[in-house]
């Protein structure tokens, strides 16, 4: 997870199948033979704000018991 002021990526490293050898985030995100790409989620700009305000305080929230 990368985490910034004003930037958040999170992944998964989450593996399926059989074997455990395939990253389902490159799955959805490449596709397969049987299964399309998902497109990026596309949101509007207000859309996008309030995602971000949600998320600011959530961690700020967290980080107030950190030292407790």
């Amino acid at each position: 997870m990368e985490i910034e002021p004003d930037y958040l990526r999170r992944g998964t490293s989450l593996l399926v199948g059989k074997a455990r050898k395939w990253n389902l985030g490159l799955l959805h995100q490449r596709g397969t033979r049987t299964m399309p790409a998902r497109k990026p989620l596309r949101l509007r700009a207000s859309a996008q704000d309030r995602i971000l305000r949600i998320f600011r305080d959530w961690f700020w929230r967290q980080g107030e018991g950190a030292g407790t």
